[in-house]
């Protein structure tokens, strides 16, 4: 009996010293929190409640990357328990950290020994993030290990108003798996054109490819200033396969029903050395490797006339125009049918509403039927 217990209470205490949960409330508490988090050796996951969130000396919020981390916005207390629920309809744009146009907002550093991280990052906003430095990202920095084999998501993340010499919103290298989905990317600046998103998987040196998935996200508004005008400057999303494989596997690319609109140059480049599928997105200009005629179109998006409103109005080409998630019966599945849109879209609504996802990040209201009180 007593080495029943014995064996129940360590099962038990290895569970707790694997996993911390860390609840915030100010920059202060983050940083204090982020700087715990990077050397307590365990899995680690910070919730934020509502409000906004600055380093307390304006320097990034530097993270030292050796085990999993998850951090995701719109916490609430319950009763004593810290952060035990979300906020009911919580929005993105409720948990802000800010960068107060000084410094680059989160910056991950890595080490080459733990190739096995991941980083999840959802339900809050990256703002007002400012880099100097060619290569650093104001936003969202990022650099995995060599021979990473974690993933990265990024998940209902609303950049805005990030400018950077180099990379604007956010920058993910050598990750060797990516999903950006459901998130909002607008008012970001690139000084040379290299995009509010900056994405450069490695390319693998087995037979696996890196993957990288961008879906149902929504681009609009994002500048550049270069100057001079090329085919590989983008100021929405920029995807640059670099590194040698060794005989291995180029990175996959599979980008659908995203809107690209209204940002200054073009939407996207994708670089030739990769194998980039796309679907039924709404955008303006591309460039390099992809053909985006399956199923995609060139439509203006009719959103809502609120500036911060994505919502596609009644008659909006976006509506029903995504592509649907696969419902793959193989374990595991092909790279074309391993992703999802999530269960609820930016704005916490359903993520698929009259049958069909629409384009971009918000799902537009559903229909309410002419005489809906009877008299059809």
């Amino acid at each position: 009996m007593y080495q029943l217990i014995f064996f129940i209470v360590f099962i038990s205490f290895s569970v707790v010293v694997r996993a911390a949960v860390f609840c915030v409330s100010n920059g202060t508490e983050l940083l204090s929190v982020i700087q715990t988090a990077s050397s307590n050796g365990q899995d680690d996951e910070i919730r934020l409640k509502n409000g906004d969130y600055s380093h307390p000396s304006q320097l990034p919020f530097y993270i030292d990357l050796r085990d999993q981390l998850e951090i995701s916005g719109g916490w609430r207390d319950i009763g004593q328990l810290k952060c035990g629920g979300t906020t009911l309809g919580s929005n993105p744009m409720d948990t802000t950290i800010d960068g107060n146009d000084q410094s680059p907002v989160l910056f991950f550093t890595y080490n080459n020994s733990f190739p096995e991280v991941s980083v999840k990052i959802r339900n809050l906003t990256i703002a007002n993030g400012y880099s100097s430095v060619n290569g650093i990202a104001s936003g969202l920095q990022m650099n995995m290990p060599l021979n990473h084999v974690g993933e990265v998501v990024v998940e209902r993340v609303y950049f805005i108003g990030n400018h950077s010499v180099h990379r604007s919103a956010a920058s993910i290298s050598r990750a060797a798996n990516t999903t950006i989905q459901n998130s909002v990317f607008q008012f970001n600046n690139s000084d040379n054109g290299n995009g509010a998103v900056y994405v450069a998987p490695f390319v693998s040196t087995t037979s696996d490819a890196n993957n990288f998935y961008f879906i149902n996200n929504t681009l609009v508004f994002n500048r550049h200033k270069a100057p001079s005008i090329v085919n590989t400057n983008s100021s929405g999303l920029k995807v640059l396969v670099g590194g040698t494989g060794n005989g291995g596997a180029a990175p996959n690319v599979f980008i659908a029903n995203n809107l690209f609109w209204d940002n200054d140059f073009y939407d996207l480049y994708i670089s030739p050395n990769s194998f980039a599928y796309s679907y039924n997105n709404n955008f303006e200009s591309f460039s390099g490797a992809t053909n985006f005629g399956a199923n995609s179109m060139s439509e203006p998006p009719m959103l809502a006339p609120q500036l911060l409103d994505f919502t596609p109005q009644p008659g909006s080409p976006l509506i029903n125009r995504g592509l649907a998630a696969p419902n793959s019966t193989l374990n595991p599945p092909p790279f074309a049918e391993n992703w999802d849109y999530g269960t609820v879209d930016f704005d916490s609504g359903l993520r698929v509403v009259d049958g069909r996802v629409d384009i971009g990040a918000v799902e537009a209201l559903p229909e309410v039927p002419i005489f809906k009180d009877g008299f059809e």
